[in-house]
């Protein structure tokens, strides 16, 4: 994380770390995938999917050590970077971060937007809708998600009143 409230902008990126841990995962199980292949290559074998599944897998998670989100808070709001979309948001359209539940092993940051413009609906946007929140930034953070909650709520409180200007 770099940055501060008193220095702006505040830049958080997606974590490195555990898109390696994804990545390495990924790779072992394709490896073991490309290992069963060999001792048993009849074709009832589902092994060539998990070989295909899991070696994409593992090539998505190399690009996203190399290419993260980045999530920017200034005073004029947030912007959220992804390889394929930059969303920004004012303070004043966004609210109620909080940390939610959207799969067993993540937490997402959920928020709601002021004039109720959702995003796209994907599969994962479903279960943070089921959750009760408008929109999310996903997981996989390099701070935690109750961590990026508390700055988030706290940059919102601080400048969505548009009162304190950065140096």
């Amino acid at each position: 994380m770099q940055g501060s409230f008193d220095q702006p902008p505040i830049i958080i990126r997606s974590s490195t770390w555990k898109n390696g841990l994804l990545m390495i995962g990924s790779g072992m199980v394709a490896l073991f995938s490309g290992f069963l292949m060999t001792i048993n290559p009849s074709p009832p074998s589902q092994a060539p999917g998990g070989l295909i599944a899991f070696g994409l897998s593992a090539l998505y998670f190399a690009w996203r050590m190399i290419s993260p989100n980045i999530l920017t808070l200034s005073p004029e709001g947030s912007i959220w970077q992804s390889p394929f979309r930059t969303t920004r948001w004012a303070w004043q359209q966004v609210s109620r971060f909080r940390a939610i539940r959207v799969h067993i092993f993540s937490q997402h940051v959920g928020f709601d937007v002021a004039d109720g413009a959702l995003g796209p609906m994907s599969f994962t946007q479903y279960h943070v809708r089921y959750a009760g929140a408008d929109d999310s930034l996903g997981g996989r953070w390099e701070v935690s998600a109750r961590a990026l909650v508390e700055i988030l709520n706290s940059a919102r409180a601080r400048w969505a009143d548009g009162s304190v200007v950065a140096n």
